[in-house]
Protein backbone atom coordinates (compact mmCIF):
# COMPACT_ATOMS: atom_id res chain seq x y z
CA UNK A 1 0.00 0.00 0.00
CA UNK A 2 1.08 3.31 -0.86
CA UNK A 3 -0.50 4.78 2.50
CA UNK A 4 0.86 5.22 6.21
CA UNK A 5 1.36 2.09 8.43
CA UNK A 6 2.06 1.88 11.89
CA UNK A 7 4.01 -1.05 14.04
CA UNK A 8 5.88 -1.84 16.71
CA UNK A 9 9.67 -0.82 16.52
CA UNK A 10 12.60 0.28 18.49
CA UNK A 11 12.43 3.93 18.13
CA UNK A 12 15.67 4.80 16.17
CA UNK A 13 14.56 5.63 13.26
CA UNK A 14 16.92 4.33 9.73
CA UNK A 15 15.66 4.34 6.00
CA UNK A 16 14.37 0.73 4.95
CA UNK A 17 13.90 -0.46 1.08
CA UNK A 18 10.88 -2.32 -0.46
CA UNK A 19 10.83 -3.55 -4.33
CA UNK A 20 8.48 -0.41 -4.29
CA UNK A 21 10.08 3.04 -2.77
CA UNK A 22 12.09 4.01 0.36
CA UNK A 23 10.45 4.71 3.17
CA UNK A 24 11.20 6.21 6.39
CA UNK A 25 10.73 5.45 10.13
CA UNK A 26 9.21 8.40 12.33
CA UNK A 27 9.46 7.69 15.65
CA UNK A 28 7.61 8.81 19.30
CA UNK A 29 7.09 7.49 22.18
CA UNK A 30 8.35 4.16 21.44
CA UNK A 31 6.14 3.65 18.46
CA UNK A 32 7.49 4.11 14.82
CA UNK A 33 6.03 5.43 11.57
CA UNK A 34 6.29 4.62 8.36
CA UNK A 35 6.10 7.16 5.64
CA UNK A 36 7.02 6.93 1.95
CA UNK A 37 10.06 9.23 1.71
CA UNK A 38 10.18 12.14 -0.08
CA UNK A 39 6.17 12.93 1.31
CA UNK A 40 5.54 15.57 3.56
CA UNK A 41 3.30 14.69 7.02
CA UNK A 42 -0.20 15.51 6.42
CA UNK A 43 0.47 16.01 2.30
CA UNK A 44 -2.43 14.50 0.42
CA UNK A 45 -6.12 13.90 1.97
CA UNK A 46 -6.59 10.58 0.10
CA UNK A 47 -3.74 9.02 1.64
CA UNK A 48 -4.98 5.94 3.38
CA UNK A 49 -5.30 6.44 7.32
CA UNK A 50 -4.31 3.40 9.72
CA UNK A 51 -6.88 1.74 11.01
CA UNK A 52 -8.43 1.84 14.29
CA UNK A 53 -7.65 -1.46 15.64
CA UNK A 54 -4.35 -1.83 14.26
CA UNK A 55 -3.46 2.13 15.68
CA UNK A 56 -4.75 0.78 19.28
CA UNK A 57 -2.87 -2.35 19.17
CA UNK A 58 0.40 -0.09 17.86
CA UNK A 59 -0.50 2.38 21.18
CA UNK A 60 -0.96 -0.63 23.58
CA UNK A 61 2.26 -2.30 22.22
CA UNK A 62 3.79 1.58 22.83
CA UNK A 63 2.49 1.46 26.53
CA UNK A 64 3.64 -2.30 27.46
CA UNK A 65 7.40 -1.37 26.20
CA UNK A 66 6.99 1.53 28.58
CA UNK A 67 5.92 -0.79 31.07
CA UNK A 68 8.71 -3.04 30.43
CA UNK A 69 11.66 -0.39 30.69
CA UNK A 70 10.29 0.51 33.95
CA UNK A 71 11.00 -2.66 35.24
CA UNK A 72 14.10 -3.92 33.79
CA UNK A 73 16.79 -1.11 33.21
CA UNK A 74 18.74 -0.82 29.93
CA UNK A 75 21.72 -1.95 31.75
CA UNK A 76 19.26 -5.31 32.21
CA UNK A 77 19.57 -5.46 36.14
CA UNK A 78 16.37 -5.69 37.72
CA UNK A 79 15.42 -3.30 41.06
CA UNK A 80 15.31 -5.22 44.02
CA UNK A 81 12.92 -4.06 46.60
CA UNK A 82 14.34 -5.89 49.52
CA UNK A 83 18.29 -5.19 48.54
CA UNK A 84 16.86 -1.46 48.96
CA UNK A 85 15.48 -2.06 52.34
CA UNK A 86 18.48 -3.32 53.84
CA UNK A 87 20.33 -0.25 52.19
CA UNK A 88 18.16 1.98 53.64
CA UNK A 89 18.56 0.43 57.20
CA UNK A 90 22.30 0.51 56.00
CA UNK A 91 21.82 4.36 55.69
CA UNK A 92 19.64 4.86 58.43
CA UNK A 93 22.85 3.38 60.74
CA UNK A 94 24.66 5.94 59.90
CA UNK A 95 21.80 8.23 62.08
CA UNK A 96 23.38 6.43 65.59
CA UNK A 97 26.48 8.15 65.54
CA UNK A 98 24.79 11.02 67.30
CA UNK A 99 25.37 10.02 70.43
CA UNK A 100 28.17 8.15 71.95
CA UNK A 101 25.37 5.33 73.74
CA UNK A 102 24.23 5.05 70.01
CA UNK A 103 28.01 5.03 68.82
CA UNK A 104 28.74 2.14 71.24
CA UNK A 105 26.12 0.42 69.74
CA UNK A 106 26.56 1.08 66.13
CA UNK A 107 30.75 0.15 66.53
CA UNK A 108 29.05 -3.50 67.65
CA UNK A 109 26.34 -3.54 65.31
CA UNK A 110 24.15 -3.82 67.58
CA UNK A 111 21.83 -0.40 66.84
CA UNK A 112 18.58 -0.76 65.86
CA UNK A 113 19.42 -0.15 61.63
CA UNK A 114 22.55 -2.65 62.21
CA UNK A 115 20.09 -5.42 63.38
CA UNK A 116 17.14 -4.75 61.39
CA UNK A 117 19.51 -4.41 57.87
CA UNK A 118 20.02 -7.84 58.30
CA UNK A 119 23.52 -7.82 57.01
CA UNK A 120 26.71 -9.24 58.85
CA UNK A 121 29.79 -7.99 59.82
CA UNK A 122 33.17 -9.10 60.18
CA UNK A 123 33.48 -8.78 64.29
CA UNK A 124 35.39 -5.63 65.67
CA UNK A 125 35.58 -4.15 61.61
CA UNK A 126 33.41 -1.00 62.35
CA UNK A 127 35.04 2.15 62.43
CA UNK A 128 32.27 4.92 63.23
CA UNK A 129 34.58 7.94 62.13
CA UNK A 130 33.56 11.62 63.23
CA UNK A 131 34.89 14.35 61.20
CA UNK A 132 35.57 17.95 62.15
CA UNK A 133 34.13 20.83 60.11
CA UNK A 134 35.16 24.87 60.98
CA UNK A 135 31.76 25.11 61.95
CA UNK A 136 31.17 22.06 64.40
CA UNK A 137 33.16 19.26 65.76
CA UNK A 138 31.11 16.76 65.26
CA UNK A 139 29.73 17.87 61.67
CA UNK A 140 29.82 14.49 59.55
CA UNK A 141 29.45 11.08 60.75
CA UNK A 142 30.80 8.19 58.61
CA UNK A 143 31.10 4.49 59.95
CA UNK A 144 33.38 1.55 57.56
CA UNK A 145 32.81 -1.63 58.09
CA UNK A 146 33.29 -5.21 56.60
CA UNK A 147 30.31 -7.21 55.36
CA UNK A 148 30.16 -10.81 55.39
CA UNK A 149 27.27 -10.73 53.18
CA UNK A 150 23.36 -10.35 52.86
CA UNK A 151 21.33 -13.63 52.17
CA UNK A 152 23.71 -14.30 49.56
CA UNK A 153 23.45 -11.28 47.59
CA UNK A 154 26.12 -9.00 49.43
CA UNK A 155 28.97 -11.19 48.91
CA UNK A 156 32.45 -10.05 50.89
CA UNK A 157 32.76 -6.41 50.94
CA UNK A 158 33.66 -3.19 52.73
CA UNK A 159 30.28 -0.81 53.64
CA UNK A 160 30.31 2.96 53.38
CA UNK A 161 28.05 5.10 54.69
CA UNK A 162 27.36 8.73 55.56
CA UNK A 163 24.89 10.46 57.73
CA UNK A 164 22.61 13.09 55.91
CA UNK A 165 22.24 16.81 57.56
CA UNK A 166 22.00 16.69 61.30
CA UNK A 167 23.50 20.23 62.68
CA UNK A 168 24.17 24.06 61.42
CA UNK A 169 27.61 23.02 59.88
CA UNK A 170 25.72 20.17 57.81
CA UNK A 171 23.46 23.17 56.67
CA UNK A 172 25.73 25.70 55.43
CA UNK A 173 27.27 23.21 53.28
CA UNK A 174 23.84 21.99 51.63
CA UNK A 175 23.35 26.12 51.01
CA UNK A 176 26.90 26.29 49.28
CA UNK A 177 25.54 25.62 46.35
CA UNK A 178 28.55 26.98 43.71
CA UNK A 179 30.06 24.47 41.48
CA UNK A 180 33.91 24.29 41.84
CA UNK A 181 35.87 21.77 39.60
CA UNK A 182 36.80 18.46 41.03
CA UNK A 183 39.74 16.36 39.68
CA UNK A 184 40.75 12.24 39.67
CA UNK A 185 44.16 10.69 39.17
CA UNK A 186 43.63 10.28 35.73
CA UNK A 187 41.91 13.58 34.93
CA UNK A 188 39.76 12.17 32.67
CA UNK A 189 37.20 14.07 33.63
CA UNK A 190 38.27 18.30 33.12
CA UNK A 191 34.84 19.35 32.88
CA UNK A 192 33.40 18.00 35.78
CA UNK A 193 32.06 20.40 38.51
CA UNK A 194 30.06 19.63 41.99
CA UNK A 195 28.03 21.70 44.62
CA UNK A 196 31.11 23.27 46.68
CA UNK A 197 29.64 21.86 50.19
CA UNK A 198 29.24 18.79 49.20
CA UNK A 199 33.27 18.63 48.00
CA UNK A 200 34.17 20.46 51.02
CA UNK A 201 32.79 17.35 52.98
CA UNK A 202 34.02 14.82 50.88
CA UNK A 203 37.43 16.26 51.51
CA UNK A 204 37.28 16.18 55.05
CA UNK A 205 35.87 12.71 55.46
CA UNK A 206 38.25 11.37 52.93
CA UNK A 207 41.20 10.46 54.79
CA UNK A 208 39.34 8.96 57.49
CA UNK A 209 37.58 6.54 54.97
CA UNK A 210 40.48 5.36 53.17
CA UNK A 211 42.23 4.53 56.44
CA UNK A 212 39.43 3.05 57.86
CA UNK A 213 38.95 0.59 54.80
CA UNK A 214 42.41 -0.04 54.55
CA UNK A 215 42.07 -1.41 58.20
CA UNK A 216 39.09 -3.18 56.88
CA UNK A 217 41.11 -5.14 54.45
CA UNK A 218 39.75 -2.85 51.64
CA UNK A 219 42.10 -2.07 48.88
CA UNK A 220 42.20 -0.96 45.54
CA UNK A 221 41.87 -3.60 42.99
CA UNK A 222 45.86 -4.27 41.77
CA UNK A 223 46.58 -4.40 45.80
CA UNK A 224 44.03 -7.40 46.27
CA UNK A 225 46.97 -10.04 44.74
CA UNK A 226 49.85 -9.08 47.17
CA UNK A 227 48.36 -10.84 49.65
CA UNK A 228 45.21 -12.94 50.75
CA UNK A 229 42.16 -11.84 52.85
CA UNK A 230 41.68 -8.66 50.96
CA UNK A 231 39.05 -7.09 48.98
CA UNK A 232 38.79 -4.39 46.61
CA UNK A 233 35.04 -4.28 46.62
CA UNK A 234 33.03 -1.40 47.98
CA UNK A 235 29.29 -0.63 48.71
CA UNK A 236 28.41 2.93 49.19
CA UNK A 237 25.21 4.09 50.92
CA UNK A 238 23.96 7.41 52.67
CA UNK A 239 20.82 9.67 53.01
CA UNK A 240 20.15 13.39 52.18
CA UNK A 241 23.53 14.78 52.20
CA UNK A 242 25.09 11.61 52.95
CA UNK A 243 23.85 10.73 49.25
CA UNK A 244 25.31 13.18 47.73
CA UNK A 245 28.76 12.66 49.06
CA UNK A 246 28.53 9.26 48.80
CA UNK A 247 27.66 9.88 44.97
CA UNK A 248 30.76 11.87 45.07
CA UNK A 249 33.20 8.98 47.62
CA UNK A 250 31.56 6.20 44.58
CA UNK A 251 33.09 8.47 41.70
CA UNK A 252 36.40 8.98 43.51
CA UNK A 253 36.86 5.46 45.01
CA UNK A 254 36.51 4.22 41.35
CA UNK A 255 38.72 5.95 39.96
CA UNK A 256 41.66 4.82 43.28
CA UNK A 257 40.89 1.45 41.95
CA UNK A 258 38.29 0.06 43.93
CA UNK A 259 35.49 -1.67 42.94
CA UNK A 260 32.18 0.13 43.75
CA UNK A 261 29.87 -2.28 43.89
CA UNK A 262 25.86 -1.78 42.76
CA UNK A 263 24.74 0.71 45.68
CA UNK A 264 21.15 2.07 46.49
CA UNK A 265 21.49 6.03 48.21
CA UNK A 266 18.33 7.89 49.35
CA UNK A 267 17.09 11.33 48.72
CA UNK A 268 20.14 12.61 47.25
CA UNK A 269 20.15 16.23 46.00
CA UNK A 270 21.52 16.88 42.53
CA UNK A 271 25.38 16.88 42.87
CA UNK A 272 26.87 18.62 39.58
CA UNK A 273 26.84 19.64 36.53
CA UNK A 274 26.02 17.27 33.55
CA UNK A 275 29.65 16.66 32.50
CA UNK A 276 29.49 14.98 36.50
CA UNK A 277 26.59 13.01 35.43
CA UNK A 278 27.35 11.83 32.42
CA UNK A 279 31.00 10.85 33.40
CA UNK A 280 29.36 8.72 36.38
CA UNK A 281 26.77 7.20 34.29
CA UNK A 282 29.75 6.54 31.86
CA UNK A 283 31.08 4.50 34.70
CA UNK A 284 28.15 2.91 36.74
CA UNK A 285 24.91 2.24 34.53
CA UNK A 286 26.71 0.50 31.78
CA UNK A 287 27.08 -2.47 33.58
CA UNK A 288 25.19 -5.25 34.70
CA UNK A 289 24.22 -3.89 38.39
CA UNK A 290 23.96 -0.04 38.02
CA UNK A 291 23.57 2.67 40.70
CA UNK A 292 20.17 3.07 42.20
CA UNK A 293 18.77 6.76 43.16
CA UNK A 294 15.79 6.79 45.49
CA UNK A 295 13.43 9.54 45.82
CA UNK A 296 9.90 9.25 47.65
CA UNK A 297 6.80 11.10 47.19
CA UNK A 298 6.95 14.78 46.71
CA UNK A 299 10.34 15.51 49.01
CA UNK A 300 11.26 18.56 47.06
CA UNK A 301 15.30 17.94 48.06
CA UNK A 302 15.78 15.68 45.26
CA UNK A 303 15.01 18.77 43.35
CA UNK A 304 17.56 20.67 44.37
CA UNK A 305 19.63 22.54 43.69
CA UNK A 306 17.67 23.73 40.42
CA UNK A 307 18.78 22.63 37.13
CA UNK A 308 18.65 26.10 36.30
CA UNK A 309 21.88 26.69 38.08
CA UNK A 310 23.63 24.04 36.11
CA UNK A 311 22.97 20.94 38.39
CA UNK A 312 22.18 17.22 37.16
CA UNK A 313 20.96 14.24 38.39
CA UNK A 314 22.37 10.72 37.85
CA UNK A 315 20.38 7.80 37.13
CA UNK A 316 19.12 5.18 37.40
CA UNK A 317 16.03 6.74 39.50
CA UNK A 318 13.07 4.90 41.38
CA UNK A 319 10.45 6.89 42.75
CA UNK A 320 8.28 5.25 46.13
CA UNK A 321 4.94 6.83 46.03
CA UNK A 322 3.18 8.07 49.43
CA UNK A 323 2.07 4.20 49.70
CA UNK A 324 5.28 2.45 49.60
CA UNK A 325 5.32 1.58 45.91
CA UNK A 326 8.70 1.87 43.95
CA UNK A 327 8.14 2.72 40.02
CA UNK A 328 11.70 2.65 38.03
CA UNK A 329 11.63 5.98 36.16
CA UNK A 330 12.30 6.14 32.01
CA UNK A 331 15.11 8.89 32.16
CA UNK A 332 15.14 11.83 31.95
CA UNK A 333 11.28 12.36 32.21
CA UNK A 334 8.49 10.65 33.41
CA UNK A 335 5.02 11.49 34.81
CA UNK A 336 5.43 9.71 38.23
CA UNK A 337 8.63 10.65 39.06
CA UNK A 338 8.76 14.39 38.43
CA UNK A 339 5.84 14.80 40.53
CA UNK A 340 8.22 16.38 43.50
CA UNK A 341 9.56 18.88 41.00
CA UNK A 342 10.23 21.82 44.21
CA UNK A 343 7.08 24.05 44.90
CA UNK A 344 8.17 24.80 48.15
CA UNK A 345 8.74 23.08 51.22
CA UNK A 346 5.35 21.93 52.00
CA UNK A 347 6.13 18.36 51.51
CA UNK A 348 9.34 18.32 53.55
CA UNK A 349 8.74 15.15 55.92
CA UNK A 350 8.22 13.35 52.76
CA UNK A 351 12.21 13.80 52.98
CA UNK A 352 12.28 11.52 55.85
CA UNK A 353 9.20 9.41 55.95
CA UNK A 354 10.48 6.53 53.84
CA UNK A 355 8.76 3.61 54.19
CA UNK A 356 11.43 1.43 53.40
CA UNK A 357 13.00 1.51 57.16
CA UNK A 358 10.82 -0.25 60.38
CA UNK A 359 10.30 3.15 61.89
CA UNK A 360 8.77 4.35 59.14
CA UNK A 361 11.00 7.28 59.07
CA UNK A 362 14.92 7.32 58.05
CA UNK A 363 16.12 10.21 59.82
CA UNK A 364 17.39 9.33 63.32
CA UNK A 365 18.57 6.40 65.36
CA UNK A 366 16.33 3.67 67.11
CA UNK A 367 16.76 1.08 70.17
CA UNK A 368 15.92 -2.08 69.48
CA UNK A 369 14.48 -2.74 73.38
CA UNK A 370 12.85 0.45 73.30
CA UNK A 371 11.05 -0.10 70.05
CA UNK A 372 10.13 -3.61 71.73
CA UNK A 373 8.44 -1.61 74.76
CA UNK A 374 6.86 0.54 72.04
CA UNK A 375 4.98 -1.80 69.98
CA UNK A 376 3.48 -3.19 73.21
CA UNK A 377 2.47 0.00 74.45
CA UNK A 378 2.27 3.29 71.97
CA UNK A 379 2.99 1.28 69.14
CA UNK A 380 5.61 3.54 68.14
CA UNK A 381 9.10 3.26 67.96
CA UNK A 382 11.52 5.25 70.64
CA UNK A 383 13.98 7.13 69.30
CA UNK A 384 17.15 8.14 70.65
Amino acid sequence: SSGRRFWLQGCSPRKRTSSKQSTLLRCRAGICLRQPLGRERGAGRNMARPSLPRLLISLAGGALALIFTSLVVAAGAPFNPEVARAFASLSQAAYCGRHPDDEEKLARWECGPCVDSNVSVVEGSVRVLETKDEYEDNATVTYVARAKGWRGLLGDACLVSIRGTTNVANWVRNFEAWHVPITFPDNDCADCKAEHGFVKIWDQVKPGILAALLDAGCVPEVETKKHLGLTAHVYITGHSMGAAVGTLAMLSLHKLGYRVQSSYLFESPRVGNKAFADAFMTIFNHRSEPMWRITHAKDPVPALPPRKLGYAHTMYQVHYNSSGMPHVCNFPFDGVCTQGLFDGLRHIGDHCNLSLTPPGTICGCYDRAAQAAAAAGAGRLAFV
